[in-house]
């Protein structure tokens, strides 16, 4: 007599992928897959905690760097970083570069204030296109500028266009 076959509730493959982690990993759990599958360990989550905790100058990336060469598996920077978001670090932000001293912070108030009375300073020049300037006048001597690329376009410096500056 031949052997009646039990028909299951499962679709064929998810039978196979039940088999095949089994033969593979020797699991046996069907897993519901909404999400795909987390590529760090709970003990990579730890190592990523402690360098972020410990290490405050540490960077996403240097911290990605340092895993892959402990672990020789790469891991993405934004996986680092939603790792320390979900441990509850997520307004963390690394420290770059050390805070000033306070001989830092008053060389820097120095040079600000040189700046600043240079700046003042600076106002007074004027700067001008033309090769002929005078302050004593109203009258302000036009060129075309098309004019001052060529000598043989320069007109004497009498018979210019004059106008009233008023």
């Amino acid at each position: 007599m031949p052997r009646e076959r039990h028909r299951t509730a499962f679709d064929q493959s998810t039978v196979m992928r039940i088999c095949h982690s089994w033969m593979q990993e020797d699991t046996k759990d069907r897993r519901d897959r909404s999400q795909p599958p987390r590529c760090t360990t709970a003990r990579d989550n730890r190592w990523i905690m402690s360098m972020a905790v410990m290490e405050r100058a540490a960077t996403s990336r240097t911290i990605a760097q340092q895993i892959q060469s402990v672990t020789h598996h790469s891991m993405s920077v934004c996986t680092i970083r939603s790792r320390v978001q979900q441990s509850g670090m997520s307004a963390r932000h690394p420290l770059l570069r050390l805070p000033l001293t306070e001989n830092h912070r008053r060389l820097r108030r120095k040079r600000c204030n040189e700046r600043r009375a240079w700046t003042m300073e600076k106002n007074d020049i004027v700067f001008t296109n033309e090769s002929h300037f005078t302050s004593a006048t109203s009258l302000r001597y036009w060129s075309p500028w098309s004019s001052h690329a060529f000598s043989a376009c320069h007109q004497p410096y009498s018979n210019r266009l004059m106008r009233d500056s008023t």
